[in-house]
């Protein structure tokens, strides 16, 4: 090793050149006494003291250093110089390659498991890394249901203190083939360098099977996280919400208790929380009648003093001509009608929601209790029994639930042709015009 002055110069004539007036580097003499350097070292050490460098070695160190280089006759390297730090790198590097490669490529012998294990013959098998490629491992056919398998399957392949993949086949479809979990086994006790490998060659066995085909995946270190139990656990705690703050939390309420701000034609600003009453039993039994087409009509009141909503009159079968009749004129209550009908060709069985209010002929606490029970109602109906309405309406007499009436809102008439906006005329007196006439030449001219 010498100063960037010795350039250039035959390795042996650097080796015995020494002027008394130079003294060496005492950078080259430290590093000369550590005997290695780093390629990190190195770096740094040039970028602090740009006038040292590195040249080359006798012919001794580089033998010493490396025995199965091939020394020069002149006492160098044949070829290009060798230099101490790149054998010690070169180890390092190689050492570091090892731990982080993943494997490039996969085992013939499982790339065609794979296309063959899709038929449902194959319950679970395992995936190993041999040879740094990926490799089949031991393999299940099923016996009966994926989760009376799950357990006698997999916690058998399940080896300590060696990771492995398992793949597990469910017996639902999608994508035109059988759903599958994907198992990462990582014990704790095993080597390092398995969990980091295993880890790093994840994405590359999820690309070779198709990533399309597996539902879940699920890590574990204990066999208790990769039973049936922890697979389940796993797609609870997939499943449930997202965990909020408390600041999150009393954002959300306070953005369900504001009132919309945006103002059009259609909108309803709300007032007052709705009033909810519950259903009787016999009342609610009816309703699902309705629902599964045994009964056509259903009629609903609200028993004040009891606050809950009770059962008022019932029919298996009633025309629209007689619906008006089923509308009392001095009390609201609330209407379930199926209104069977033909319109263009078709067959419809529209649900209709009626809330019918005799105007001031019920007293005001009946209007208040039927108009805030009303939405409460319709939200039971729609949601907690899986109604589906298709229109609501609101009438004060039982005279206006006609069959056009109906079909008027039921199937709403589209105007195609809008006539275009016509000028109104103007008032029909609107006086003589007036007249301006030009200034005569020579008029307001000095």
């Amino acid at each position: 090793m010498t100063c960037r002055r010795n350039a250039g110069m035959p390795p042996r004539e650097i080796a015995g050149r020494r002027a008394p007036s130079q003294r060496p580097c005492r950078r080259l003499s430290e590093w000369r006494a550590r005997g290695a350097l780093s390629d990190g070292l190195r770096e740094s050490t040039q970028a602090r003291h740009p006038a040292c460098t590195l040249f080359h070695v006798t012919s001794c160190t580089a033998a010493s250093l490396h025995p199965q280089v091939p020394l020069h006759p002149a006492g160098g390297t044949e070829g290009t110089s060798v230099r101490r730090w790149d054998f010690i790198s070169t180890r390092r590097r190689a050492r570091r390659q090892l731990v982080w490669r993943e494997p490039r490529e996969t085992n013939e012998e499982l790339l065609s498991f794979f296309s063959s294990c899709r038929n449902g013959d194959v319950r679970a098998f395992a995936v190993t890394i041999e040879d740094e490629a990926l490799s089949l491992g031991t393999w299940k056919p099923p016996h009966k249901s994926w989760e009376e398998d799950y357990d006698p399957v997999v916690l058998p392949m399940l080896k300590p203190k060696q990771p492995s993949y398992i793949l597990y086949r469910l017996d639902s479809q999608a994508h035109g083939g059988y759903e599958w979990v994907l198992i990462s086994w990582s014990p704790d006790d095993s080597p390092v360098r398995q969990k980091m490998l295993y880890a790093s060659t994840k994405a590359t066995l999820k690309k070779e099977f198709g990533a399309a085909q597996i539902k879940d995946e699920i890590f574990g270190t204990v066999q208790d996280d990769v039973s049936l139990d922890g697979l389940h656990r796993h797609r609870k705690s997939a499943s449930a919400p997202v965990p909020l703050t408390a600041r999150e939390e009393e954002i959300n309420e306070i953005k369900k208790q504001e009132v919309g701000v945006d103002i059009s034609v259609d909108t309803k600003h709300q007032t007052m929380a709705g009033i909810s009453f519950p259903l009787v039993p016999n009342a609610l039994q009816a309703i699902k009648n309705f629902t599964t087409g045994n009964l056509q009509y259903v009629q609903l009141k609200i028993d004040m003093s009891a606050e809950e909503i009770k059962l008022e009159s019932t029919a298996e079968s009633l025309a629209v001509s007689g619906l008006s009749s089923r509308v009392p004129d001095s009390a609201a209550r609330y209407h379930l009608y199926r209104f069977d009908h033909n319109y263009e060709g078709d067959f419809f069985h529209s649900v209709l929601f009626i809330y019918s209010m005799p105007g001031y002929a019920c007293p005001i606490k009946e209007r208040m209790l039927y108009s805030s029970s009303k939405n409460p109602v319709i939200d039971l109906l729609e949601n907690g029994l899986n109604l589906v309405i298709a229109k609501k309406l609101e009438i004060g007499e039982g005279s206006e639930l006609t069959e056009e009436y109906l079909l008027d809102e039921i199937h709403p008439k589209q105007n195609l042709h809008r006539p275009k906006f016509a000028k109104p005329k103007g008032p029909a007196n609107r006086g003589a015009k007036r007249l301006t006439k030009a200034p005569k030449d020579g008029e307001g001219n000095p």
